[in-house]
């Protein structure tokens, strides 16, 4: 029924001036304009239109072919058409365009429009640090504040007056993204409130502040540390590298950083808690990747845990060689009594990456925070030499490492050993020390059975040498040699005479 009165009217209206029911030509997009950003979500879209029409079809879609379609509606002769909330989304490119439809049909599209959507003002950043009315801040503080959903930019602002009518100490404009703000040493005086508040910049313009925070600068934290080793730019370090800074005044820890990436955000070691300037990788048994690009930086730190800025950032590449694999002790063994002061320590390298040279630590802590004798050697092999023989009467602990183009191993496990102060095969000499107990001295006496260099000295009962004697050559005879032992603290110590091939120590109290 509805065909017949389509043709019915259609008929009457060619008969009696059918010019104003001819197809209707395509309108003229209006607002947005053409290219228009910062359109709200909400806005208005409307057209031009000089012709007859009935009705309106209005496409929205979100390619230029509109074949992805967010609306598609027809609508009256009205010229307008109100966006309805949740239509759009925010920050997308959208292309529209028009047709009118009389009761000829419809005619042309009118040409592709398109606008960029975009929300309400930002919201202001939330202040993170320093908090508000915070009274213990350094005269050089980070500013760190939340971040704020498609923002573009941030401003901040830094005064000594609660109302920002001063000479402003910052203001400043960041790029989204940067949500930490550092500045020099020099910013701020010690005993000083001030006041800090940021806003945030979004597609469609600035925001409002943020409330006012408030602090009072109160100390200087530690200074920047300077990177030393590896050297910037440095080739060919060791995968178990020495980290070194310089040290920094008030600091009793430093922070160090080790990533793949100059931001440092790709990071393979991070730690808070050593308090030299000197890491050794090593040490914790880590490895870095052959032929690998690694940045670093460090901080210094105080008890309140209160860091420096982060020093430069040095970067250094790695030797395409693998250090060595850890070594196996095997003599002397573990637990064994020498009655030698000048034992061989012998090792053997492991796994597929040789060694060209080594280290032999000796220490009378299993901790190894003394160090006895540190020695380095191109063979798995080393013999105390006589001019400087460990110490007698005592527990030592021993460990190897070992190096290459590559870097250094992880140290053996340690063994320990146990010198002998009483050994007929050693002792060559023929000694007694009278009067014992003695007040201001003592009397040594002792035979050689051949002449030879000797060396006669006091030491503690922890070996430490407290006085020398004599050092020299002596004939083949008895001998005696006077020791003052006036100046000595009462106590226990021992006279030690050493020679070529032997040595003897005997006791003595001083009263």
């Amino acid at each position: 029924m509805k065909r017949a009165t389509t043709k019915v009217l259609l008929a009457f209206a060619l008969l009696f001036g059918g010019a104003a029911y001819a197809q209707p030509g395509a309108p003229t997009p209006a607002f947005p304009a053409d290219g228009a950003v910062k359109v709200g979500l909400n806005e208005n879209l409307i057209w031009n239109n000089t012709f007859t029409v009935d009705s309106f079809r209005l496409q929205i879609s979100t390619d230029t072919s509109f074949n992805t379609l967010v609306l598609d509606t027809t609508q009256g002769a009205n010229i307008l058409y109100k966006l309805r909330k949740g239509l759009l989304s925010n920050y997308v490119n959208y292309y529209w365009r028009v047709q009118g439809i009389d009761m000829i049909g419809a005619g042309p599209w009118s040409a592709r429009s398109t606008f960029r959507t975009i929300d309400n003002l930002p919201l202001a950043p939330a202040l993170l640090k320093p908090t508000n009315n915070f009274k213990n801040t350094p005269v050089f503080p980070d500013f760190i504040w939340a971040n704020v959903p498609r923002a573009i930019n941030f401003q901040i602002q830094l005064s000594a007056t609660q109302g920002f009518t001063d000479t402003l100490r910052i203001d400043s404009v960041l790029n989204s993204g940067k949500n930490v703000l550092e500045f020099s040493y020099d910013t701020l005086k010690i005993g000083t409130t001030y006041f800090w508040r940021m806003r945030s910049e979004n597609e469609a313009g600035w925001g409002a502040w943020s409330n006012v925070f408030s602090f009072e600068s109160s100390f200087f934290p530690p200074t920047k540390p300077k990177l030393l080793a590896p050297a910037d730019g440095s080739v060919n370090q060791y995968l178990t590298p020495t980290f070194d800074w310089t040290t920094s005044d008030q600091t009793t820890r430093y922070r160090i950083i080790v990533a793949t990436d100059h931001n440092l955000t790709s990071i393979v070691y991070s730690d808070s808690s050593d308090k030299n300037s000197v890491l050794w990788f090593q040490d914790n048994n880590r490895l870095l990747n052959p032929s690998t690009t690694y940045h670093w930086t460090v901080a210094a730190g105080n008890d309140d845990n209160f860091y420096s800025r982060n020093s430069d950032t040095f970067s250094f590449t790695t030797s395409a060689i693998n250090p060595p694999q850890r070594p196996v002790n095997l003599t002397p063994k573990t637990a064994s009594v020498q009655h030698s002061r000048r034992p061989t320590f012998t090792w053997t390298e492991t796994g597929p990456y040789p060694a060209d040279s080594f280290y032999l630590h000796i220490s009378t802590f299993n901790s190894f925070t003394d160090t006895a004798r540190l020695v380095g050697t191109t063979t798995p092999t080393y013999t105390i030499p006589n001019n400087s023989p460990i110490m007698f009467d005592k527990v030592h602990y021993w460990r190897v490492v070992a190096k290459n183009d590559g870097g250094f191993s992880p140290w053996s496990y340690y063994w320990n050993l146990t010198t002998s102060i009483n050994n007929p095969d050693v002792n060559a000499f023929t000694a007694k020390l009278y009067p014992n107990p003695a007040t201001t001295s003592t009397s040594f006496e002792f035979e050689l059975k051949q002449a030879q260099t000797v060396r006669i000295a006091v030491t503690d009962i922890s070996g430490r040498e407290v006085l020398e004697v004599y050092s020299g050559k002596l004939d083949a005879s008895k001998h005696n040699i006077a020791i003052n032992v006036a100046e000595l603290p009462a106590g226990n110590y021992y006279t030690v005479i050493s020679g070529a091939d032997a040595m003897q120590a005997i006791p003595f109290i001083k009263q």
